[in-house]
C-alpha cells in the first residue's frame, strides 16, 4: 500500500572543506616532528625534523611557515592560503632548500 505525502520543501546545508592550510581568524596551528629513519637492512638511516606554524588572519587569508631539517637537508617555506568558500581554497608559498650529497 502507497501513501502519499503532501509537497514540502526542504532545505539542506551542503558541507565543504578546504585547504588544512587554511584556518579561522586568530586561530594558530604548530606541529613538530623528529624521527628516524630505518633502511632495508635494518640499520639506522638519517634523523629528520620538522616543525611549522600557522595563524588565521583577516578575510579568510592564513599564513604560514615551516622548516624541515635531516642530516643532509635544510627546508623552509612561507606562505599564504586563502580560502575561496564552496569554491575551495588556494595557496602560494616560497620554499629554499639546501642539500649536500650523502656519503656512501
Amino acid at each position: 500500500m502507497l501513501k502519499r505525502m503532501a509537497a514540502r520543501r526542504r532545505f539542506f546545508a551542503q558541507a565543504y572543506t578546504t585547504l588544512g592550510i587554511v584556518l579561522r581568524k586568530g586561530r594558530r596551528e604548530a606541529l613538530s616532528l623528529a624521527s628516524v629513519t630505518t633502511r632495508a637492512d635494518a640499520s639506522n638511516g638519517p634523523m629528520f625534523g620538522e616543525a611549522s606554524l600557522a595563524y588565521g588572519l583577516p578575510c579568510d587569508l592564513t599564513l604560514y611557515t615551516a622548516c624541515k631539517a635531516a642530516d643532509f637537508l635544510w627546508c623552509r617555506l612561507v606562505g599564504v592560503g586563502k580560502s575561496l568558500g564552496s569554491l575551495g581554497a588556494i595557496s602560494l608559498d616560497v620554499t629554499q632548500a639546501q642539500t649536500r650529497p650523502q656519503k656512501t
